[in-house]
């Protein structure tokens, strides 16, 4: 499956976020052509249960830094990122209220698949598939500890 057509089902995600393909409902209209190309996306927020045991995950399995947290009375927020310029990750736990399961999907492009998969079994992930060969890449999925879909793609090449 070429990455074109992962992207038409899904919102393509990385770290860097980047807006990286479009809508087919955008593509079938014809919308005029932005002001802007390809605008880099400022980051995605996850709501996590237990924002300690989230943000040692991400730091272990991904090697992101906080940059910076924030606290309202209703909940608690760190920002994470892996290096300065790229995307920020923002952990967002409630103080009060039951967390429930989202349906976002993180794809990680990463430069070695089976160094990040074990990555992220040492980091306490679950349900971490092996690796699948699609066109021009590698392609494994896991869950994050409050169940979010985690997809690594490794490109093979250099087309994708």
């Amino acid at each position: 499956m070429a990455v074109d057509h992962i992207c038409r089902r899904v919102a393509c995600l990385a770290l860097p976020l980047m807006i990286l393909c479009s809508s087919p409902l955008a593509s079938a209209q014809a919308p005029a052509a932005p002001a802007t190309s390809a605008v880099p996306v400022g980051g995605v927020a996850l709501t996590v249960a237990d924002l300690d045991t989230a943000q040692t995950f991400y730091k272990s399995a991904f090697g992101m830094s906080a940059i910076g947290s924030h606290e309202t009375p209703a909940l608690r927020e760190v920002f994470l990122a892996a290096r300065p310029d790229a995307a920020v990750l923002v952990l967002a736990s409630p103080k009060t209220g039951e967390v429930k399961p989202s349906s976002v999907r993180l794809i990680f492009f990463v430069e070695d698949l089976p160094s990040a998969l074990g990555a992220l079994k040492a980091a306490g992930a679950d349900g971490v598939s092996k690796p699948v060969e699609a066109p021009g890449m590698l392609i494994a999925f896991a869950r994050d500890p409050d169940g979010h879909l985690l997809e690594l793609i490794e490109r093979t090449s250099p087309s994708n």
